[in-house]
């Protein structure tokens, strides 16, 4: 694709034109020749080499690196992206190619249970429970079970804000990925994600209890454990044999490392380190945390005494 073949549809001034292979994000390591958005100069310093093409600002344009043979400069490059990404999302040589969905051997699929008829790949000994939703480019491994009321690759939280205050939302053209012995109970969801490149993982044996979020792009390693109420954002990373209490808030982009540990309740805004229990809101390591509680005893706290 070259830039300049996109400029009907888009917003701004062609400075310099460019070849590309994908979208992507600014930091992104991908191999192939991306275009992407630049708005904040502090990832001036952090733009991949294998970008070739970009949509930002006038300001940021002297500082661009020289590998960016493609620049459009406007006003609103967030939204251009998305704009771009939509435009494209349609077409199979970006988003990849359509086939027949595949379901294995040995299945229980139930009958008010929603299977997209493309683009889903299911092992063996496989069960879906009623009023659950799989959509298409989705991947379950063999011997997983899936309870009542999932949504399995549901809409990403993906939008850009014009500055007129219109919300653009990203089309999905990224993946689920689960695993092998995966069990998913009841009313969770596990978010699809905008860009091609982009998968939400479920490793193998993760267990997932009632009411819990996995947001778009979010890796969830090994045996990893997540009680009922979890809420995981987008692009979160969690290691193998970790555990995530009741009713934890996990925020975007955090990494938890193998075996971690986030008590019931945390607010988790830090990373977490390997073997590390963290509680409270928000988060601090746990040993900590007990020792603020008894030394606020004095002070009248009920939580102390």
């Amino acid at each position: 694709m070259r830039l300049s073949d996109f400029m009907d549809i888009l917003e701004g001034k062609l400075l310099s034109d460019g070849d590309f292979d994908t979208l992507e994000y600014c930091t992104a390591a991908c191999a192939q020749k991306f275009l992407t958005f630049l708005e904040n100069p502090k990832y001036l310093p952090k733009i991949s080499p294998n970008a070739s093409c970009v949509f930002t600002t006038r300001e940021n344009v002297p500082q661009l690196p020289g590998h960016l043979t493609g620049v459009m400069e406007c006003d609103e490059p967030k939204k251009q992206f998305a704009l771009l990404h939509n435009h494209l999302a349609a077409n199979e040589s970006y988003s990849g190619t359509a086939f027949k969905t595949i379901i294995g051997k040995n299945c229980r699929i139930s009958p008010l249970a929603y299977v997209s008829d493309r683009n889903v790949v299911i092992g063996d000994n496989v069960s879906v429970g009623p009023y659950s939703v799989i959509n298409k480019n989705v991947r379950i491994g063999s011997n997983c079970s899936i309870h009542e009321n999932c949504v399995i690759g549901g809409k990403s939280f993906n939008f850009a804000k014009a500055q007129n205050g219109e919300m653009i939302g990203m089309e999905d053209a990224g993946q689920v990925v689960i695993e092998e012995n995966v069990e998913i109970c009841a009313h969770c969801h596990v978010a699809s994600a905008p860009l091609p490149s982009d998968i939400t993982y479920l490793g193998e044996s993760v267990k997932l209890d009632a009411f819990v979020h996995i947001g778009h792009g979010t890796k969830v390693g090994r045996r990893t454990l997540i009680p009922a109420g979890a809420q995981i954002a987008g692009n979160v990373t969690i290691g193998e044999d970790a555990w995530i209490g009741v009713n934890a808030t996990v925020a975007n982009r955090i990494t938890i490392c193998s075996k971690g540990r986030i008590t019931l309740g945390a607010v988790v805004t830090k990373d977490v380190d390997e073997g590390q229990t963290v509680s409270g809101n928000f988060a601090i390591p746990h040993d900590r945390f007990i020792r603020n509680l008894k030394n606020s005893a004095g002070s009248g706290n009920p939580l102390a005494e």
